[in-house]
């Protein structure tokens, strides 16, 4: 199981962790005096735990936004996503491997993934188009 991270185009954050027996959605939202307007608020934060079929649902939406590489970027822009995700300490190395992938803004890949998250929160987050400068 992968530990995922995806922060949006404003730079809120999604983790998905496995923290014993459960798994986690956690949602960082950003602060304004981090924002790039110094104004902008992701809201509170907020940890759900979510069902293996929720995880497995987000998990393939996130494989799939790797597989398609028509939908990454070569640079960090206003209203990119970020997907980070790491792998499990292998039993031969003991090391996890860390990986990072940028959507492009517009991307279906990138919509589904937020449009998911936000849905596994149960809230009306944010929206998560840039914000205005």
């Amino acid at each position: 199981m992968y530990n995922w991270i995806y922060v949006d185009g404003n730079g809120n954050t999604y983790r998905l962790e496995q923290q014993n027996d459960r798994i986690e959605l956690i949602y960082e939202p950003v602060q304004p005096a981090l924002s790039s307007s110094g104004v902008y608020s992701g809201g509170s934060s907020v940890i759900r735990t979510i069902s293996r079929k929720a995880y497995d649902e987000a998990a393939a939406a996130m494989q799939r936004a790797i597989e398609n590489t028509g939908a990454h970027c070569n640079q960090r822009t206003m209203g990119t996503g970020t997907l980070q995700w790491r792998t499990p300490a292998s039993s031969v190395g003991g090391q996890s491997e860390y990986n990072q992938i940028l959507l492009s803004y517009r991307s279906r890949e990138k919509q589904n993934i937020e449009d998911l998250l936000q849905k596994l929160l149960g809230e009306n987050m944010p929206d998560s188009s840039p914000e205005p400068r």
